[in-house]
């Protein structure tokens, strides 16, 4: 059970809470709130060194259920997962209607894996958010751009957005030049 709810980012204290409702009461749990954390800190220790794996086995289970399903990968001279893209068909979907115009922006490497995240979004006709998909990169470099650009492409047929709005940062704007030359306007933000 606790696995199961960290799916959906409820952790060991919420899991214990849950189960106390589902067993009609703490006493009824057979074992304490610790013994719970302590699971939890278990499950992560034995999958540490095997997360990314898992990951990618989870990918290649979603194109084998979905042909339509695009992800692609790269590791590192250490055999490290250094970046990795996914596209799903919704995503993929969404593209073909709302992708004329495509932001992309990455996150500081905060996570837990010291990974870059970046996104393909755009606006629907509802004026929200749509995701087009998204990438992890160890680094910003041209080359890490390059390759997330090309594989935008490729997961959308080759359809180029009509405009990408970004930041104003090197590596990106290097991606954007080699990948999209002049077939879409680049446009800048802060």
């Amino acid at each position: 059970m606790i696995v199961e709810n960290s799916i959906v980012n409820k952790g060991p204290v919420q899991s214990f809470r849950m189960f106390k409702e589902y067993v009609k009461g703490y006493q009824n749990v057979g074992s304490s709130l610790e013994d719970f954390k302590n699971f939890w800190r278990d499950v992560k220790k034995f999958i540490k060194g095997y997360d990314a794996q898992m990951m990618i086995e989870n990918f290649m289970h979603k194109k084998a259920m979905c042909s339509s399903y695009y992800f692609d990968f790269d590791v590192d001279d250490r055999g490290r997962l250094s970046r990795v893209c996914w596209f799903d068909p919704i995503a993929i979907k969404n593209y073909s209607i709302f992708g004329d115009m495509t932001s992309f922006d990455t996150t500081f490497n905060m996570n837990t894996y010291k990974m870059i995240f970046a996104p393909f979004t755009g606006v629907d006709h509802h004026k929200k958010c749509v995701t087009f998909g998204a990438g992890l990169i160890r680094k910003e470099t041209d080359e890490d751009f390059v390759w997330l650009f090309r594989n935008f492409l490729s997961a959308m047929s080759n359809k180029y957005p009509v405009c990408i709005i970004t930041n104003q940062d090197r590596g990106i704007r290097a991606g954007v030049k080699t990948v999209f030359g002049d077939k879409t306007q680049h446009r800048y933000c802060m």
